[in-house]
């Protein structure tokens, strides 16, 4: 967490100022990563390739970027 709240810093300044809890997003966004990818394990679906962690993590940070933007961190 502590090293995606330092990566908000790169982010632009009128981007950073709608991010109200740092470390709350930084909870989002690991729950934006995970949700899809430790659903389908723990009901014992097929393990994603890494093509596909790929494609959901830049989801995930769509996603991140669409919340901020809204003001919903």
């Amino acid at each position: 967490m502590a090293l995606f709240t330092r990566h908000l810093s790169h982010w632009p300044p009128w981007l950073r100022a709608k991010i109200s809890d740092p470390t709350r997003a930084a909870y989002v966004f690991s729950a934006l990563l995970q949700a899809e990818i430790v659903d389908i394990a723990l009901l014992r679906g097929p393990a994603h390739d890494p093509d596909a962690i790929h494609i959901r993590s830049q989801e995930a940070a769509n996603d991140l970027l669409a919340l901020a933007e809204a003001g919903r961190l």
